[in-house]
């Protein structure tokens, strides 16, 4: 199950970059999200490795995962090792005017056959607003930090 959405903030993009891969804001801003610890001496960048987990409804699955793609200020991708199959990557674009376009999308399956699918179809139902809460709490956040700045 494949899932995407995305926001425009009033920022540039070094600094949503900067704030939303830094991982002790992962979950101030991504709230479904209820661990994101580095593991490794590495706390970010290309190679830094985490233990996740995320609450979707009443359940709650983890991952240990990789960053596998990192190009600043652009994209940030990860990847499973062990746990919940799944990528998820963060697409920071120019949407001009001094304004940025920031998509997160999210790729994942359960192990198993039919079953599986049927439960990839329900979660996906269950993490499009979750998606939606995280880039509109990132919007919030990155908006507030210019606001400071400004004041």
């Amino acid at each position: 199950m494949r899932v995407e959405e995305s926001v425009v903030i009033d920022a540039p993009r070094p600094q949503i970059f900067d704030y939303a891969t830094e991982p002790t804001n992962i979950r101030r801003f991504f709230r479904a999200i209820t661990r994101w610890e580095p593991d490794g001496p590495k706390r970010h960048g290309l190679g830094a490795r985490y233990k996740t987990r995320i609450r979707l409804g009443s359940a709650e699955v983890g991952s240990f995962v990789e960053v596998v793609e990192y190009e600043r200020p652009g994209d940030m991708a990860w990847a499973s090792i062990t746990g919940l199959e799944q990528r998820g990557r963060f697409i920071i674009r120019d949407a001009g005017g001094g304004r940025t376009k920031v998509s997160l999308r999210l790729s994942y399956q359960a192990p198993g056959g039919v079953l599986a699918l049927m439960a990839d179809l329900v979660s996906g139902q269950l993490m499009k607003p979750v998606l939606r809460d995280a880039l509109a709490q990132l919007k919030e956040q990155i908006e507030n930090q210019v606001e400071d700045v400004g004041a």
